[in-house]
This record gives C-alpha cells, structure tokens and sequence, in this order.
C-alpha cells in the first residue's frame, strides 16, 4: 500500500467508530488535493453531527476549513479565531441551561452523571477501582502497637 492508501485507511477505521472526539495530526498529509477535500468534507461532516475534531496541521487547505483555529509558534499561542463553532443540538443544550434554574441544572447533571455510569457499566467499576486503590495509597498506615524489644 501506498502512503496516502494507508492514510485514507487509518481515517476510514477512526471514522467508522463514530467516536466523541476525534484527534486527527495531519490527516491530509500524505493524499492528492481530491482526496484532502474528500477528508476536508468528512470532517465537516462529523463535526455537524455534534463530534469534535481536533486537527493538527501545517496544510493551510486544511486550517482554513477550521470553524475555530488555535496557532502555536514555538510553544506559544499567538493567534486565535474570534469564532467559536458549536453545534446546533449542543447550542440549545447550553442555551436551555443559561436560563434554568439552578435545581433544574443539577437535576440535568445528575441525569447526566447517572446516564454516564449506566451506559458502561465495566469501565465505570474499573475506575472506581482504580479511584479507590489510589485514595488507599495516599491514606497514612494504620497505627501500630509498640511492642517491647526482644531479647
């Protein structure tokens, strides 16, 4: 396979499993301009149906079809776009949430909270382990008895 094979692959298997986020580091890097502006639209694709997508590039093709655009030079943040996209179904998510009342917004949260924990069951007990076996660690030994030295 070819470079840009390969590279259409690994985009193909990350966009298969529609996940929450996407995190993409030069996805366009290896393709001809038809199939960057195939990706280019995938993207804007996933991104309307409310799955962010982090992409990491020097291809200013790629930056421009950013709805927001973060620019680092030497470690530094030294341009930022003055708009911020959000999809629409989280729009009117946080709108609703400005204007309730704070009782309607923790109970939202801990629908939220408890949808969370009820969904993956295993990962949710796998942290919580790994939470308490942490905090266990950090917790001062038990006191112990003195006992006299032997002789």
């Amino acid at each position: 396979m070819s470079g840009g094979e390969r590279q259409r692959l690994a985009i193909a298997r990350a966009m298969a499993t529609t996940p929450r986020i996407l995190l993409a580091d030069e996805p366009t890097g290896n393709l001809d301009s038809v199939n960057t502006s195939r990706v280019i639209d995938d993207l804007r694709n996933m991104a309307s149906r409310g799955i962010a997508i982090v992409v990491i590039t020097h291809d200013e093709r790629v930056a421009a079809a950013a709805d927001r655009r973060l620019v680092l030079t030497d470690g530094v943040l030294s341009q930022t776009s003055p708009t911020v996209y959000m999809p629409p179904h989280l729009e009117q998510k946080t709108a609703r949430r400005k204007h309730g009342s704070s009782i309607l917004r923790l109970l939202e949260s801990v629908a939220d909270s408890i949808n969370s924990l009820s969904t993956r069951p295993m990962r949710t007990a796998l942290l919580l382990m790994a939470f308490l076996l942490g905090a266990g660690g950090l917790a001062p030994p038990p006191a112990s008895r003195k006992r006299p030295p032997r002789r």
